[in-house]
């Protein structure tokens, strides 16, 4: 069981890099449509669909290996922009990440007879080298003030480790 979760966190992190990626989609898209390769509703549709894709792809890639063993757990990144809307995060992110976030409920609905559970986790900033690429970063008094990775990474193994009756969702208004 501890080689599985040890896999699993692996598993989970690499899926946030591949997912990562895509969260420089403001620029591309800023780019596609200021370039007239795009109109912005098209290049809109493209960031959301690629902001999903990553996580969608990577669970169905595993629900049948986790019906089979009758269990599992599916830890989804989301970002602060699943829970409430922000003019900053942009129109297509939000979307995708109130998207993601209808998925993890719907897996938890769906999979629970497997013994199947997902959650999502909401963080704002996260003190990483993506804060670099921004046109300016915050200064290093602000970052130390912001979620470290070490703490995504505590709190992944948090919902990795609760006994597999609880299930972990937010609160709805």
């Amino acid at each position: 069981m501890e080689l599985a979760l040890v896999l699993l966190v692996v598993v989970i992190a690499l899926a946030f890099e591949y997912i990562n990626g895509f969260h420089d989609a403001a620029n591309a898209i800023a780019t596609v449509v200021s370039t007239k390769v795009l109109t912005p509703r098209q290049a809109i549709a493209l960031a959301a669909f690629f902001n999903l894709t990553g996580a969608l792809n990577t669970i169905q890639a595993f629900l049948p290996a986790m019906r089979q063993q009758q269990g599992g757990t599916i830890v989804n990144i989301n970002s602060i922009a699943g829970q409430n809307a922000s003019v900053l995060s942009g129109a297509s992110y939000v979307m995708s990440k109130f998207a993601l976030a209808g998925l993890t409920q719907s897996i938890n609905a769906e999979e629970a007879k497997y013994n199947i559970r997902a959650c999502s986790i909401f963080p704002g900033d996260i003190n990483s080298e993506l804060l670099e690429k921004r046109p300016t970063p915050p200064p290093m008094d602000v970052r130390t003030k912001m979620l470290q990775p070490q703490d995504l990474a505590d709190c992944i193994l948090l919902v990795l480790n609760l006994p597999s009756r609880a299930v972990v969702e937010p609160a709805h208004e």
